[in-house]
């Protein structure tokens, strides 16, 4: 978690062509005047947008850093897509294309079916606002009139392949040196380009929702700003013939990119919390105000104490953390504390250190507490709590925002193993279905604001989480069983982090419950990670937010078999099971050391559970 953003430090992913006597840009279609939803355009910015394109709008969002291309700085008030001349500033019609159906290759998402035309309308005003002289003056669309053609339905045969070989002559002559003959934007001077490589045609949409003639043609003519590509002024026919033929490149398959993609270029800052000491109280507070610890904050928040008390946040400093501290170098121990016990008072060694307060972990404090300056969430008209004009109190809307989360719960790319870091949760929430929706991490991990921040090893949240389903089919004495498991509940890959693993086991059962021999097989669903110096991944059969997962296993000389039994376990901790064992094995390891690793291993060991358990008929192949 991070502090507000106030004050938290700032280091913080074939064509057919339609004949018409004249073929030209549409005109937008009418806007309604109004947003219809309660909202304001502020908070659907703050909601949907400022994550990636910043307070400002000027591109620097909190996730930023993380996403390649860079979001779009909107301060400088210039749109790649538009239906106006070169140079000119996009109409709200075209920004309202733009949110709605997203920009292909970038980690903006489209909106459409998320938000309404009026909350569309609402947010292309609002990212207006960031350029006011740019938008000025009214924005007229640019009318392309093409050379008129047959007014048949379609163009016959001859007419059509006449079209096209004038359009492959023409793009090869004016957009091949960029985009390559084939349009997969491998020409010769694609290397050159800045501040991106040309698109790719072949591998992308050209654009979600929109990939007309109309629209193909309007790019030409009206190129795309703050990219190398130019507008061409192509007669009519020929910008036509050239469109026809962008159309027979273009990519036309389903839109499936990997999710997060690879990270391709340094994210920099450093993981954690950089947290100055809160120094002397001030005298205004009361005895019991000046403390940091959390037993003290629960003298008012006392259902926030108990729903923290047994929270992974309250043990992050566990006896597996403080035994690999023992012996550590100094940089070892401050860099885990970033995340595990943030405070500079958890601090061994510095000034004002309180070893109980270590064992608090991510304490009240950590999240709530700078310069003894009480901050949080807008406060809510229920709130059963006075106010105390002696009580500092500073609201900030990023504690119910998901960069709140983002310094401990997403390693930078500097990190990456196998092109992915190994805690890269905020990246995953960035790329999922969730993000465009305005689902944020508090939204399931602090429901209500609750404080029980429950994860992968609370039965019932995984649960909520999975779907599993199997289906047994026989043919002959051969028996194949298939598991589907869905992540139906997690805004991240399931699990998320390499550390737990879900082992789903398969048995064949006879006619009286019984487990046959050699009847049994398991898979595993997780990131396997090992370490010989440097960091390697060994497989990954996560499930990312809203994907599937499928297990089959193939048994022979199962006759006897009458039904297939499936059984999930998830091992929460299953990493550091064997970290663990592994380093009770160690020679030379101090008395102190080994007890705090027997103690976490043996609750590591017990955190395990099933996760679902269930029987299904083994029925005849089809």
């Amino acid at each position: 978690m991070t502090a507000p953003v106030a004050l938290r430090s700032r280091w913080l992913l074939g064509v057919a062509l339609l004949a018409t006597l004249a073929l030209a840009v549409a005109k937008p279609a009418a806007l309604p005047a109004a947003p219809a939803a309660p909202a304001t355009p502020a908070a659907l910015y703050a909601r949907h947008c400022l994550l990636c394109h910043g307070e400002r709008g000027d591109g620097a969002g909190p996730a930023a850093r993380f996403l390649d291309p860079a979001p779009r700085d909107f301060t400088r008030g210039r749109f790649k897509w538009r239906s106006t001349a070169s140079g000119e500033a996009p109409t709200t019609a075209d920004l309202v294309r733009a949110i709605r159906h997203g920009a292909p290759g970038t980690a903006m998402p489209g909106y459409n079916g998320i938000l309404d035309d009026g909350q569309l309308v609402a947010l292309a005003e609002f990212v207006k606002s960031f350029a006011p002289a740019r938008f000025a003056r009214a924005a007229v669309p640019l009318v392309l009139e093409l050379a008129p053609i047959d007014q048949a339905a379609l163009l016959a045969p001859a007419d059509r392949s006449a079209l096209l070989a004038r359009g492959e002559t023409l793009f090869a002559a004016s957009c091949a040196r960029c985009h390559g003959l084939r349009g997969a934007g491998d020409g010769p001077a694609a290397a050159t380009l800045e501040p991106a490589l040309p698109f790719d045609l072949t591998r992308l949409p050209l654009r979600r929702g929109e990939s007309s003639l109309a629209s193909i043609a309007t790019t030409i003519a009206t190129g795309l700003d703050g990219t190398a590509m130019p507008a061409f002024a192509f007669p009519g026919t020929d910008l036509l013939a050239v469109a026809a033929w962008v159309d027979t490149l273009r990519f036309r398959g389903d839109f499936n990119p990997p999710s997060p993609p690879p990270i391709t270029r340094p994210s920099g800052g450093s993981p954690g919390l950089e947290l100055a000491p809160q120094g002397d109280p001030p005298t205004a507070l009361a005895p019991a105000a000046r403390s940091l610890s959390s037993a003290q904050c629960g003298r008012c928040h006392a259902k926030q104490l108990r729903e923290w008390r047994d929270t992974r946040h309250a043990r992050t400093a566990s006896p597996g953390t403080r035994a690999q501290f023992i012996g550590a170098a100094d940089s070892f121990v401050r860099s885990c504390l970033r995340c595990h016990a943030p405070l500079a008072e958890q601090l061994p060694g510095a000034t004002g250190f309180d070893e109980r307060l270590l064992h608090e972990g991510v304490t009240c404090a950590a999240c709530h507490l700078r310069d003894h300056v009480r901050q949080g969430p807008p406060r809510r008209a229920d709130s059963g709590l006075l106010a105390l004009p002696s009580y500092p109190f500073v609201e900030d809307a990023a504690y119910e925002r998901a960069d709140f989360c983002l310094p401990c719960h997403q390693l930078r790319a500097e990190e990456a193993v196998a092109g992915r870091p190994l805690l890269d949760t905020y990246r995953e929430w960035l790329h999922s279905p969730y993000m465009p929706r305005g689902v944020q991490c508090q939204h399931c991990h602090m429901p209500d604001r609750e404080h029980t921040f429950k994860g992968v090893h609370d039965p019932e949240t995984v649960r909520q989480g999975l779907d599993v389903r199997a289906a047994a089919t026989r043919a002959t004495d051969r028996v194949s069983v298939r598991v589907t498991l869905a992540n139906v509940g997690a805004g991240h890959y399931l699990p998320t982090t390499p550390t737990p693993a879900a082992f789903v086991d398969v048995e064949l059962l006879d006619a009286r419950g019984a487990t046959l021999p050699d009847a049994a097989a398991r898979g595993r669903i997780g990131r396997r990670i090992a370490f010989d110096g440097k960091w390697r991944e060994l497989e990954d059969t996560r499930i990312p937010p809203g994907g599937t997962r499928v297990l089959e296993h193939a048994f022979a000389g199962a006759a006897r078999a009458q039904r297939a039994r499936v059984t999930v376990t998830m091992a929460p901790d299953d990493f550091y099971e064997g970290f663990y064992e592994r380093s009770l094995q160690r020679s030379g390891l101090a008395p102190e050391a080994r007890a705090l690793f027997l103690e976490a291993l043996t609750e590591a060991r017990a955190a395990r559970f099933v996760v679902t358990r269930f029987e299904v008929a083994i029925d005849a192949a089809p």
